[in-house]
């Protein structure tokens, strides 16, 4: 009754539709379908806090955020590989909507959900610690890594940094961005203290002598909260001191917050605060109670409880032994390092008759006395009138 064969919404003569001859009944005798055949682009962006980059530290955190965007036709369930570099360790990937990850050491698979047509975004987040003291960090994310999707923009690099141990592929066409890769590099900078300490080459027994402490901060990042210690020897005893920030104690052989502080002992100083490029200084001055003919050493130590991570942690001093003042080791032997060391010889002043430091009255009355052929009395270690 109805041999009626076209489709009333389609024009579909090229696959055999016919005509309607009589009244226009649907359904009749022919059918048809039509689909748009779409493509698809799938572009990844990322990007970090701090940025790009930048300068970060050791122990500091990174936050990256991925976003994958699709363009086009459905494009099912895409798969993301996120890579990160020796120097960085994962801490936490947070999944947004319609995102499924992973986490297999420093590499993260993903499955981002894409299963209706037009635009459609996923995002998710990772944050990573710095480990390393020095040198760059890097992570790289790539969207449909196996190629299991033709896109209409298959490019896989960073036209920014070389990160071709995260993932980075290479531009077959046009260098379009963004494209299915992209990567973030920090540069990982850091404190580094150094220490010099100065003193006289010689000082009379009994004269006062000075040192001088200077801390630098050659690194990139500040130095915070840390400490200097100056290991005093026998035959001198601190009287006053001198330091830019925070204050100085005698903390061995036993707490004392106030000079004198008598050899041997430990002092230490702070805490101090020091940007890039900055300097701290400390002055220490003491009595030498050494006899003549003895040596003094003196040692200064930088960060002595390791709060700040740096670059070169050595602690030795490359010209002198001086392990009864606080010297340790240095595995690398770069100077300048985190230890200084100085000797300072002990002898007299012409005319200090007693070895006192000092040419007074005193004196003057012992020549007489030898001159005269009386007992002259001079402490051990004092050499005799005329010598």
């Amino acid at each position: 009754t109805n041999d009626d064969a076209d489709d009333p919404d389609l024009d579909c003569s090229t696959v055999g539709e016919g005509t309607d001859a009589g009244p226009n009944d649907e359904p009749d005798n022919f059918d048809c379908t039509e689909h748009t055949v779409g493509s698809i682009d799938l572009v990844v962006t990322k990007t970090a806090n701090p940025a790009e980059g930048s300068v970060v530290t050791s122990g500091s955190t990174i936050t990256y955020q991925v976003t994958v965007n699709k363009v086009g036709a459905a494009a099912r369930v895409v798969k993301v590989q996120d890579s990160l570099t020796f120097g960085l360790s994962i801490t936490d990937v947070t999944e947004g909507t319609g995102v499924d990850c992973s986490v297999a050491g420093n590499t993260i698979e993903c499955d981002l959900e894409f299963l209706t047509n037009g635009p459609i975004s996923r995002t998710f987040t990772v944050q990573a610690t710095v480990t390393v003291a020095s040198g760059s960090v890097l992570e790289g994310v790539t969207v449909d890594p196996l190629d299991e999707i033709t896109e209409l923009n298959e490019d896989a690099d960073d036209p920014d940094f070389n990160c071709s141990n995260v993932g980075e592929g290479q531009d077959t066409g046009v260098a379009t961005e963004p494209d299915n890769f992209d990567c973030a590099l920090h540069q990982v900078g850091g404190s580094d203290l150094v220490i010099t300490k100065s003193g006289p080459i010689s000082v009379a027994s009994g004269a006062t002598i000075t040192y001088t402490i200077t801390v630098q901060n050659v690194g990139t990042a500040a130095a915070n909260n840390y400490y200097v210690d100056d290991f005093i020897s026998s035959g001198i005893t601190v009287t006053s001191f001198t330091t830019t920030e925070g204050d100085c104690d005698q903390i061995a052989p036993s707490f004392a917050g106030d000079p004198p502080w008598p050899g041997a002992a430990t002092i230490r100083c702070g805490p101090f605060n020091t940007p890039p490029g900055g300097t701290e200084t400390i002055t220490i001055t003491a009595q030498v109670t050494a006899p003549v003919g003895s040596n003094i050493l003196n040692g200064a130590l930088v960060d002595p409880t390791n709060v700040v991570d740096e670059a070169n942690e050595g602690a030795d001093d490359a010209d002198l032994a001086c392990g009864g003042v606080g010297e340790g080791l240095d595995n690398t032997n770069t100077e300048p390092d985190n230890y200084d060391c100085t000797s300072t010889s002990v002898g007299t002043v012409k005319g200090d008759i007693n070895c006192d430091g000092q040419v007074d009255a005193v004196d003057a009355l012992l020549i007489l006395r030898y001159i005269v052929g009386l007992p002259v009395n001079l402490p051990p270690g004092c050499g005799a009138i005329g010598s």
